[in-house]
């Protein structure tokens, strides 16, 4: 799945405020790199959301087949939508970076982050 390097930039500055705090002190590169972030974009996640809903409730009204198993499928399927849309598709930031390389310096894209976090927890604490 293809990032927008904006996009992820602003991801990865927000999931490494909070590796931050939990560590108490400014992340490191490596660490960095190890935190996971959100790579699917949030329209698909809601899109996935409605839908599942959709086909959960046609499944507990019985539509299109009165079927007990068409029913269960269509639980199973609408739930499994929901669940994807919920919780989205997490990826080690290496792995993220390494796919958008071709289009960004990964040693930018990994400076400039690092850059963010230190901006913004600098704007809470002075350092």
């Amino acid at each position: 799945m293809k990032v927008d390097p904006v996009i992820l930039r602003k991801r990865a500055v927000k999931a490494g405020v909070k590796a931050s705090k939990r560590l108490h002190h400014v992340v490191t590169r490596e660490e960095l790199l190890a935190v996971r972030v959100q790579t699917m974009p949030a329209t698909l996640r809601g899109l996935l959301i409605v839908v599942g809903t959709v086909i959960l409730l046609a499944g507990w009204f019985g539509w299109p087949l009165e079927s007990g198993w068409a029913r269960f499928f269509e639980g199973v399927g609408g739930l499994l939508m929901m669940m994807f849309g919920i919780f989205g598709v997490r990826r080690t930031l290496s792995k993220v970076v390494e796919k958008v390389g071709d289009t960004v310096d990964p040693t930018e894209l990994v400076g400039a982050i690092i850059e963010g976090v230190v901006e913004v927890l600098g704007s809470v604490v002075d350092f």
